[in-house]
């Protein structure tokens, strides 16, 4: 019997399953990729948050500076704007080279304190661009002192790595 596209009824059963397997196959595919943390050795994992950790440590320092520099109406037009937004996206990017790695057991704990302080640098200076943006002047004070401190627990961690 010949359906109306043509095809006889066990032949499109299976081209019917064909298309099916095709669609769902990717998916299948991609569903274990990808989706697993990577799970480096205590000795790449340390390596991973030494460099993100001294680039947070750059990163929170040029918050800091810029933070001074702006008060000090050393910065020529949207110059300190523009170094924060590239600072803020540079910091996500650190944080995120050491959230996407799944540390082994051993150092979790170490880990975790290096997860927590990229986070909170992170939020740092986020703080310090929205500050900059919004023209908050006397807030600036305040998010240096809490910049210059995170600099030096950021100095610290990356040290005793």
């Amino acid at each position: 019997m010949i359906d109306d596209d043509g095809l006889r009824g066990g032949r499109r059963r299976a081209v019917g399953r064909s298309v099916a397997g095709l669609l769902v196959a990717p998916l299948l595919l991609t569903t274990g990729c990808g989706l697993v943390p990577a799970r480096p050795d205590a000795a790449a994992w340390r390596d991973t948050a030494s460099t993100a950790l001294d680039d947070a440590v750059a990163l929170v320092g040029t918050a800091s500076m810029v933070l001074r520099e702006e008060e000090r109406q050393h910065v020529l037009g949207g110059y300190g704007v523009a170094t924060l937004v590239h600072a803020e996206d540079a910091m996500g990017k650190a944080v995120d080279s050491v959230d996407t790695l799944q540390p082994p057991a051993s150092i979790e704990k170490e880990a975790s304190h290096v997860s927590d302080l990229l986070a909170e640098a992170d939020d740092a200076v986020q703080t310090a661009r929205e500050a900059l943006v919004s023209g908050d002047q006397a807030s600036y004070p305040r998010l240096r002192h809490h910049l210059d401190a995170l600099h030096d627990q950021l100095q610290k961690a990356g040290g005793t790595l």
